[in-house]
Order: C-alpha cells, then structure tokens, then sequence
C-alpha cells in the first residue's frame, strides 16, 4: 500500500470514526435525559396513584365511622380503583405484606426482585425491562392502607422512546455514509496536492539509486518536503564515505574473527597439555587424574564463557561489564598453575611475589589478559630460564601486576608496534608457536576496560617486562 493511500484511509477512518463517536454520544446523552424525564413523568402518576387509593381509603372510612375496615373490603376498594386506571400506556398491580399479588391476571413481569428491594428500603425501586419489541419502566414502592403494609408496583410503556432512539441511529448511520463519500473525495483531492512534490523527490532517489550520483532534488515545497530533498542531497555528498565506514566495518569485523580465534586458542592450550599427560602417563593417581581433569573441566568452562565476553567486548564495546570483586592472588595462581605442562616441558621455573588483596574486575577477562602476557613470556623465554610475577599494591593506591622474562627481548623500533594487531616481532617463531600477533593488542583493549593501562620495557638480549598498571580506587 503506497504512502497517500495509508494517510487518505487513516485520515479518512479516522474522521468517520470521530464523527460517528460524536452522534453517538450526543444520541445516547440525549436519550438518557429523555429517560431520566420519563422516570420523573412516571414517579408522579406513580405517586398520584397511591394518594388516590389512600385518599379512597380515607373517605370510606370517614363514610362509615370507622377507624380500621375489613382487609377485605380495602382490597376491593383498591382493585375497583386500578381497574380504572389500568390502560395499554400503564398498568399498576398491588402485593400484601407477604409480597403476593392481589391483582387480578396475570402480571407479564417479575416484580419479585423490585419487592425485596422495596421490602428493605422505603425508597422507589426502578428497573427497565425489554420484552420481544416492548419496553417498559417497572417501578415498586411501599404503601401504609389500613395500617397494613402494600406494595404498588407500575408498569409504563416507554416503547415508543426506544423507536425514537433507534430511529436516529439509523439516520444517523445513512447520514454518516453520506459525509463519509463527500470527505473521502476532498481527502483525495487534498492528499494528492500535499504528496505531489514527495512524488518527485522518489523519482529523484531512483535516479540516484540507478548511480547518478550527479542528480540533485529541487528544495521547493513545504517546509519538511524541501528538508527532506536537502537531506537527500547530502546523503548523495555522503555515499562515498558511507562506504569507506562499511568497508571499515567488514575490517573490524574480520579482526574480530581473528581476535576470536586467537582467545579460544589459549585455554586450548591447557586442555591438551593435561589431557596428554592423562593420555600418556599411565602410573597416574586417582587425585592427579581428578585435578587434572578438572582443570579441563574449568579451562573449557573458561573457553565458553572466553568466547562470549569477547564477542560482547568487541562488538559492544561501550557496554559497561559485570565486574565483581575477586581474590588477586588466586587468579594469578590459577592462570600459572593452567601452564604447569608447559613450564615442566621447557624446564621454565616461574617466581613469584604477590601482595596480594580482592578488587573489582569482570574475572574472564582479566584473567585472559594475564594468561596471554604470561604465555607471550613463556614463548619468549629459553628453556631452564626463570619468569618473575610481582604484583604490588602501591601507596598511591594504584596496582601493578609485572611479568618479566629472560628472553631475547624487543628493539625499540618493534616496541612501538607490538600492541597493534597482527603485529608480530618474530613472525618466523610466533608462527610455530602458534601466535597471531593479536594477544597484546587485546590486553591493551581489556586494561583500558579496566581503568588501566599496559607498559612494556625491553631490551635486546636481555628480556621483556609487561607491567599492567590499574588506577586508584580499584583495590580494596
């Protein structure tokens, strides 16, 4: 459905609607009211006529001296003067005390429901009854005759009302069908003057859509329709940068991939390191086979958990992370520990001095971006040489975790690009090794997460050492 179609039959239902919505209100306001009279007109015969059956009462006995009559003869006095009253507009009916009909014939309603309402209130009870195409106002009160309790009940036929209101809203509907043609054709005529320069500006779009990026849309019309053809103007400036921001995102997205890659690879590491010696060492106690197989367990837990944080990290980047207060030390223990095979392999010892203390960090994470520093230090390091990890909480406030080896160390040339990704020193080593150059540049990425900041200090021939600095206050 084209755009001047929706606005012509939203606007038009809309209108139909909100006129039909006020008739009907006005008609049904209208026909309360006429109601609402009618039960005024109905309470005075109503009233009337218990006032002429008192007053009858009254005067027989005053006609014959005596102060209380024969029930019976009340009774009679009361229906001669009903049967006089009675007509097709309205009838009336009288119960006793025990709520039973005194009334000759058959009463075409149920009063029972008015009378129990009338037997617990001295006002007058109302109902409004529809039967077959009749309509009538059925009042109930309660009347003293002869010091005894009655109850008059009255039916009026207010039929003729109820024609009346559903008489006006047939009109009103053959009324409404009449205004809804003659304003659907001036929605139509009006919707296309509006939407004509819209019109123009969608010819124009194609034209650009098709690559002439040379076509330019005319800004007359309405205020909005000349905004809109001057946004489309710089949208056709823009294109060319627009698509350099999508070739740099396909850029982003690939090193992502890699980054992915790169983190899941790690844990791997321990999980096939362990899961070897579970293999291959065959004198193997209960507990070592226990701890080492839940260290698989906790490293592939890990690596579930690695890959999703860092597809948030990469993609959500500005998202705020779930940091929780965690136990340094046994972080640092457990991503050394990871690396016992490893370590025993090469004959790498690792020293440590740790102060120790909790602090807030989101636990996957960091610990990816300590198990990476260490593992580029283990790479680095010749076999039977000694790696120190010292963390330090200092008077400032501030924490730093160093991870120093004895490797060949870095040039400074190369020590300016080693944070960038896909940077690698060594490519010839990083590649048996199994590196991507990413490890680095993504724990420059998690530190800055953290509020904090990575250095590294090297020199040829004598080692590497990669310091994580965290800012004041993240220490407790």
């Amino acid at each position: 459905m084209r755009l001047w179609q929706k606005i012509f039959l939203c606007t038009l239902l809309l209108t139909v609607c909100s006129v039909n919505l006020i008739i009907f209100l006005l008609l049904t306001n209208n026909y309360r009211q006429t109601i609402q009279q009618q039960k005024q007109v109905a309470f005075t015969q109503h009233i009337s006529m218990i006032n002429s059956i008192q007053n009858a009462i009254n005067y027989e006995k005053l006609k014959i001296s005596l102060l209380i009559l024969d029930q019976e003869y009340v009774k009679n006095t009361v229906l001669e003067i009903l049967s006089k009253n009675n007509n097709d507009a309205v009838s009336f009916w009288i119960y006793d005390q025990n709520q039973n009909q005194i009334s000759s014939g058959d009463c075409p309603w149920s009063f029972q429901p008015l009378l129990q309402q009338a037997e617990q209130s001295d006002d007058y009870q109302t109902q409004l009854v529809r039967t077959d195409s009749k309509s009538h106002l059925l009042i109930t009160s309660k009347v003293i005759l002869n010091y005894e309790t009655y109850y008059l009940s009255s039916a009026f036929d207010i039929t003729n009302l109820e024609q009346s209101y559903q008489q006006q809203i047939r009109s009103t509907q053959w009324l409404s069908m009449l205004c809804s043609i003659f304003i659907a054709g001036v929605l139509m005529i009006f919707v296309q003057i509006l939407l004509r320069p819209l019109q123009r500006i969608n010819q124009g779009t194609k034209e650009i859509a098709q690559g002439n990026y040379q076509k330019r849309l005319s800004c007359k019309g309405s205020t909005e329709i000349s905004e809109l053809a001057s946004n489309m103007n710089q949208m056709a400036d823009s294109i060319q940068e627009k698509i350099d921001d999508l070739e740099q995102v396909a850029e982003n997205r690939q090193q992502f991939i890699a980054n992915l890659a790169h983190e899941m690879k790690t844990p791997l590491t321990s999980i096939l390191g362990f899961a070897d010696i579970i293999r291959i060492k065959k004198d193997l106690s209960e507990q070592e086979r226990q701890e080492y197989a839940g260290i698989i367990v906790k490293e592939t837990k890990r690596l579930s958990g690695l890959s999703g944080k860092l597809m948030e990290l990469i993609l959500v980047g500005q998202e705020k992370l779930q940091m929780q207060e965690t136990e340094l030390n046994q972080l640092l223990q457990e991503v050394v520990e990871s690396f016992q095979p490893i370590l025993q392999n090469h004959k790498i010892q690792i020293q440590q001095q740790l102060e120790g203390g909790r602090m807030q960090m989101e636990p996957e994470l960091f610990r990816s971006m300590v198990y990476n520093i260490l593992e580029n230090a283990i790479k680095a390091s010749p076999a039977g040489s000694t790696i120190w990890i010292f963390q330090n909480n200092l008077d400032n406030g501030e924490i730093t975790i160093s991870i120093k080896d004895q490797g060949m160390g870095i040039s400074k040339e190369d020590l300016k690009k080693v944070t960038e990704p896909f940077y690698m020193v060594d490519k010839s080593r990083s590649r048996k090794a199994g590196g991507a150059g990413l490890g680095l540049a993504l724990c420059e990425k998690i530190a800055q997460l953290h509020h904090g900041n990575i250095q590294i200090e090297s020199q040829l021939g004598e080692g590497t050492t990669v310091t994580i600095h965290l800012e004041r206050g993240k220490m407790n």
